[in-house]
């Protein structure tokens, strides 16, 4: 093997730039422009974070978009701005996007481009509130949500959303949601406390109910009831049509037309099975209903 011999000048000339130097950093804190500063101190500048090369005083470290200078270096720079997030100290934030009636069910916002996704924030499962005209705290759960056109129109269920209203606002929380599942073959006639009882223990204000099969009925559609104590929640009963799987979502009586009646708390909520087809009734039903604590409205 041959051997190859470096002259000390061409040492010199591959010698690279000046190293970090060595040993742990010493943490200062926040620059300030009356310490004197050694190799190796490090403090925090304009949300960056730089070490010295050498002893220093009043010379402050580079600013943005400069990283170095003759006393400093950066080793950490900041992270960029995130978006702006709600407010968590609120239960309820100031809809956005303008919202404009479209029919006592359905309203729309502006979204240009969907550059806000506002369809996926506020999706189904999300409560509004706003002032109906003349006054009155009214409430609603959307159900549906779709962009077309630089607006996203919403669906609701719950009190009538009437022309006129104002202040129309979003819960932090989504509805709460219950759900009676009777497995196997529906009955062949009607059949009262059929499945659980649910027992909350705050007073609810109910939005609506909606019913799946798992296979569908023949011939005959269910019809299902929800009772507060013995009481119908439901003036519209939630029910599904023959040959379908899933139903129709329907308001309750809690938050219908201008209603805001509560169901009280402790109360006895109960399902009933009120007809169906005698012999292929169906089977798997699984009946939804969605509510949302009183005490919520009253939250900042």
């Amino acid at each position: 093997m041959q051997q190859r011999y470096l002259l000390r000048s061409d040492l010199e000339s591959l010698r690279g730039p000046q190293g970090i130097p060595g040993g742990p950093y010493n943490w200062h804190g926040d620059y300030d422009a009356g310490h004197t500063y050694v190799a190796n101190d490090a403090v925090r500048s304009e949300g960056r974070s730089f070490f010295a090369l050498q002893e220093t005083s009043g010379n402050a470290p580079p600013s943005p978009p400069d990283t170095d200078s003759a006393y400093w270096a950066m080793f950490s720079d900041r992270g960029e701005a995130g978006t702006d997030g709600i407010d968590g100290s609120l239960y309820w934030n100031d809809m956005p996007g303008s919202p404009t009636r479209i029919s006592d069910t359905s309203f729309s916002i502006t979204d240009t481009g969907n550059a806000n996704s506002y369809d996926k924030i506020y999706c189904a499962g999300s409560i509004i509130s706003w002032e109906k005209s003349g006054g009155g705290w009214q409430a609603a759960k959307i159900v549906t949500a779709s962009y077309s056109s630089d607006a996203v129109t919403f669906t609701i269920l719950g009190n009538t959303l009437s022309a006129g209203f104002s202040s129309m606002k979003y819960c932090t929380q989504m509805a709460k949601e219950d759900c009676w599942t009777i497995p196997g073959s529906m009955p062949a006639a009607a059949l009262s406390n059929i499945g659980r009882t649910i027992i909350w223990q705050d007073e609810r204000y109910i939005f609506s109910a909606k019913v799946y099969y798992g296979t569908a009925p023949k011939t005959t559609g269910g019809v299902w009831d929800i009772n507060d104590d013995g009481a119908t929640l439901f003036s519209s009963k939630p029910s599904i049509a023959a040959g379908a799987t899933e139903g129709t979502e329907v308001v309750s009586d809690s938050l219908s037309g201008t209603n805001t009646t509560a169901v009280a708390a402790k109360s006895l909520i109960t399902l009933d099975y009120d007809s169906g087809h005698a012999s292929t009734p169906g089977s798997d039903a699984m009946i939804f209903v969605w509510s949302m604590p009183a005490g919520w409205r009253y939250r900042a």
